[in-house]
């Protein structure tokens, strides 16, 4: 296993024959003129970089550089990708993918369903830590079959190499506008970014097709109690209390913008994500048990071995049995943006007021690009709860607080979208009435 892990699975597909179809690959490899298998950047559609917290206990400062932009040091950066089959590629850094390994940290919140190292992070590859991520054992079969084939040279040795390249190129599909220096690929069922999931239609960039199903599920399982044919219907009930979402201002009752505050005392604002477990119910045949007497010299343990007794299952109804499956949040964002409004207002009545008054941040981007002050998503992955305290705000009128996501899905719910907006942060210039 730990061997395996060394060179870590291209996608669940890949076997270790000699000779490999090509239509047995993922969209991102391909075969060469010589039989090899290397990276073809035209099987990803890129779908954005996006950066992370950290984990507790890695430092992170946050900086913020005006116009929406903020800088995050120790921050965990990824570029996104989605494959032509709806599957998700997400390349992490060298500092993002070495903390990823360090502290078993999964940032996404769904299992990891493949991923390929280079020789940056072999050392924790080799000590098992990507091990807690994975989501299957047959990941790391693969992985086994993907280090037989670099050993054998069917696994082109510099393929990382190349998608590192192809990240950089300008001419190329995979090119994000920025350098990035990649460690690893890491494959998973939904995007973490648009929330499309595998098997879904694409459309030229990368989102999914107009009218069709979000997340497409596979075959649900069946209940873990099956009934006994003919003597209880399953009747399958499966049922989910919509997302709960809220956002508010905390305090202070009446901020004011940080320019005109001594204080410097900004605007404390929360936002709050729960998911709600989807339940399933089904019915289950009920059984009691009684001795009856059947004659002859039968003799059974349960009627106490009288001689004539034996015991008898008996039909007694029907009972629901109950089934819970976590529904976690596959990505979420958080922004804060000053109203159309309130920029007419300051570009117009309060500029011919004050000549020079302009909007200086009209945008602030808060999950996932800002480290909240307090809280972060809760261990199994379903909600989400953060405070941001003294948020600078510079901009006087009104603010909207608004969350967008989407669930990963469950076995027998497809991934739904969530939204929600709080409409009236309110934020003041001083000797001023509050900005309609």
């Amino acid at each position: 296993m730990r061997r395996a892990a060394l060179w870590l699975g291209l996608l669940l597909a890949l076997t270790a024959s000699t000779a490999l179809a090509q239509n047995g690959l993922p969209p991102w490899a391909t075969v060469d003129s010589n039989g090899q298998i290397t990276f073809n950047s035209n099987g990803l559609q890129p779908t954005g970089a996006i950066m992370l917290p950290p984990p507790p206990g890695y430092a992170s400062v946050q900086v913020d550089l005006g116009n929406g932009k903020q800088l995050c040091v120790g921050c965990l950066t990824y570029n996104t990708y989605q494959a032509a089959d709806g599957s998700a590629v997400v390349i992490p850094t060298n500092y993002a993918a070495m903390v990823m390994a360090d502290a078993h940290y999964n940032p996404f919140n769904q299992p990891v369903e493949a991923y390929m190292g280079n020789t940056l992070i072999a050392m924790f590859a080799e000590g098992g830590n990507f091990d807690p991520m994975v989501s299957s054992p047959q990941a790391i079969q693969d992985a086994q079959a993907i280090h037989d084939m670099l050993t054998s040279g069917q696994l082109d040795p510099l393929f990382l190499a190349r998608m590192n390249a192809e990240m950089n190129n300008p001419n190329s599909p995979l090119f994000q506008s920025d350098l990035f220096l990649g460690a690893g690929i890491f494959s998973f069922r939904c995007n973490p970014v648009t929330g499309s999931c595998r098997n879904q239609p694409l459309n030229g960039n990368g989102t999914p097709q107009p009218g069709s199903t979000p997340g497409a599920q596979p075959t649900p399982p069946q209940p873990t109690d099956t009934p006994e044919e003919g003597e209880c219907p399953l009747n399958l009930r499966v049922s989910q209390q919509p997302p709960s979402l809220s956002a508010n201002k905390l305090a202070p009752d009446y901020p004011i913008v940080v320019g005109q505050d001594p204080n410097k005392r900004g605007v404390d604002v929360s936002a709050n994500i729960i998911i709600h477990p989807v339940i399933v119910k089904y019915d289950v045949p009920k059984y009691e048990h009684e001795c009856q007497f059947v004659g002859g010299t039968v003799t059974d343990s349960a009627c106490q071995n009288n001689p004539g007794y034996k015991n008898k299952k008996i039909f007694a109804g029907c009972e629901t049995k109950t089934e819970t499956y976590t529904d976690q949040i596959a990505f979420a964002t958080i922004d804060a943006d000053l109203s159309p409004a309130s920029i007419r207002w300051i570009t117009t009545d309060l500029a011919a007021k004050y000549p020079g008054a302009h909007v200086y941040q009209a945008h602030w981007s808060l999950w996932p690009g800002r480290s909240p002050s307090q809280g972060g998503l809760s261990g199994d992955g379903a909600s989400l709860s953060v405070v941001y305290a003294n948020l600078p705000l510079t901009d006087p009128g009104t603010y909207s607080v608004q969350i967008q996501g989407r669930t990963t899905g469950t076995p027998y719910t497809a991934p739904r979208p969530f939204t929600f907006t709080y409409p009236d942060l309110q934020v003041h210039l001083l000797e001023s009435t509050i900005i309609k």
